[in-house]
């Protein structure tokens, strides 16, 4: 049944053929792939010049922009004569060394895919096959989600019988945005979810087996901290529950991620001068300029309550519209208080989820740009299948819950299946040139008549059209992915 599970999800995941294109997850390739090849956790503009804006500036003319996809002796000329110069694209920042980039989401996405993408360059060169560059993503992506479909089956076993936990299982890795989102790309989110669900899996087995596992807890979340700073909040609700019921426990569970926590902060104060300071909050500022023209912070107090409304109830990426079968996770958390004493280790994993639905709401961009559905909140789809066990326990009892959760199950997948074939990043999100990041446009994340699931079911075959014609473009981009080393004036 396991197998079962595992199976099924990944096929979902692949049986489109093509990755998700976009941005985003750029960074994680490009930084993996370099990491592969060259041993370096950071880049030269020179290495990857497609990931830069380059502007000539002639002497005594207006300064024009160019763009680059390889180098060459021409181009190494003009950048040592100071004519020609970089500006990162916004998935990449600069570090305190000169001439040295990273990725603004951290190491723990690159860190993840290395196998993957070492594996694939038994094969192919990784550096200039752009097809399996993104495939190689494609495939990371979708073999976490699917591990993580399976590890949340595996870890409802110890409270539910095997049916209740099959479909736990696939309400998470068929029900919500896993599917559409998180196993199309290289995410930092995708590799994030794995390792939380992963330490939730330690932390049920250090409770009812050895306590020596916890240490395992603490390695996979320590983990999740590399992919995503907010990871912290799981770290620290379930630190606390240990301190509280087993110091033991805890000492492992501290141990397990101390090296984690050390290699994290060394990697922040060699490229970022201090242990505590982050990519991702860097560049937090400068998308938020870019994006409405103002430095005022990412967080957004004056529109939490709107944010909180809009991830749960708005047609175009609310969680009931998207992924209502999810909501019988909301439904468990109160029975979970109720028995405290059976289900007491989900609630540091429903503390911290509450705490990451609360900061997705907070953020000055609740909505996620450019995205299908919830994506903000996928990060805690995982805790929050979870947390449908105290559910799951009564289906035996009361089999209508059982009814309507397979017939939410079944409209939550086809959702999702829409997404996952047809969402191609333009689409509804700037349709008629009505970018839902501007804030005249804002509205339409609350229409009814002009929503993101009408216009993608209704549009499927052309929306699928635009979407392979971008990957296509994807994979037909010339140049070097990312070359060896800065090359010198005296040849590419």
């Amino acid at each position: 049944m396991a197998l079962l599970v595992l199976g099924l999800c990944w096929g979902a995941y692949v049986i489109n053929g093509d990755p998700l294109p976009g941005n985003d997850q750029r960074a994680n390739m490009l930084m993996s792939v370099n990491l592969l090849k060259h041993a370096s956790l950071s880049i030269d503009p020179r290495q990857a010049p497609e990931n830069f804006a380059w502007q000539v500036n002639p002497p005594r003319e207006a300064p024009f922009s160019v763009a680059l996809s390889a180098w060459s002796t021409d181009a190494q000329r003009s950048y040592e004569e100071g004519e020609l110069t970089a500006s990162p694209q916004y998935y990449l920042i600069p570090s305190t060394h000169p001439q040295q980039y990273v990725g603004i989401f951290g190491i723990g996405a690159s860190l993840t895919a290395l196998p993957v993408y070492g594996f694939l360059n038994l094969f192919v060169d990784v550096t200039t096959n752009r097809f399996w560059w993104w495939q190689g993503a494609k495939l990371t992506a979708s073999l976490l989600v699917a591990f993580t479909a399976l590890l949340i089956f595996l870890t409802l076993l110890r409270w539910v019988p095997m049916g209740s936990a099959v479909l736990g299982a696939l309400a998470f890795g068929l029900g919500s945005s896993v599917w559409s989102i998180s196993s199309q790309a290289l995410w930092q989110q995708t590799p994030y979810l794995f390792y939380l669900v992963l330490g939730a899996y330690f932390l049920f087995a250090s409770i009812s087996d050895r306590k020596s596992t916890a240490a395992y807890c603490g390695m996979s979340l320590g983990m999740a901290v590399l992919c995503r700073p907010t990871g912290a909040v799981a770290v620290a609700c379930v630190g606390v529950y240990f301190l509280s019921t087993c110091r033991t426990r805890f000492l492992y569970y501290a141990l397990g991620g101390l090296p984690l926590a050390l290699a994290l902060g060394a990697y922040n104060a060699h490229y970022f001068g201090s242990p505590f300071t982050f990519g991702q909050a860097l560049a937090g500022e400068a998308i938020v300029q870019l994006k409405l023209g103002h430095g005022f912070g990412v967080w957004s107090l004056s529109t939490w309550a709107e944010g909180l409304a809009g991830l749960l109830f708005s047609p175009s990426r609310g969680l009931v519209f998207f992924s209502p079968v999810m909501l019988f996770g909301f439904f468990g958390m109160f029975l979970t208080w109720r028995q405290r004493e059976r289900f007491a280790g989900l609630i540091p994993l429903q503390t911290a989820m509450s705490i990451e639905f609360a900061i997705s709401a907070l953020w000055f961009d609740w909505w996620g740009g450019w995205t299908y559905g919830p994506r903000p909140v996928v990060d805690t789809m995982g805790f929050l299948a979870l947390s449908m066990a105290p559910v799951m326990d009564t289906l035996a009892r009361a089999p209508w819950r059982r009814r309507v959760m397979v017939a939410l199950l079944i409209y939550s997948a086809a959702i999702q299946f829409i997404g996952a074939w047809s969402y191609n990043l333009i689409g509804w999100n700037n349709k008629g040139g009505m970018n839902i990041d501007e804030p005249q446009y804002r509205h339409r994340l609350w229409s009814l008549s002009d929503n993101q699931i009408m216009y993608y079911s209704t549009g499927l075959s052309a929306q699928r059209d635009i979407k392979l014609q971008i990957i296509q473009n994807h994979y037909a981009a010339e140049g070097p992915i990312v070359t060896a080393r800065p090359p010198s004036s005296s040849g590419r």
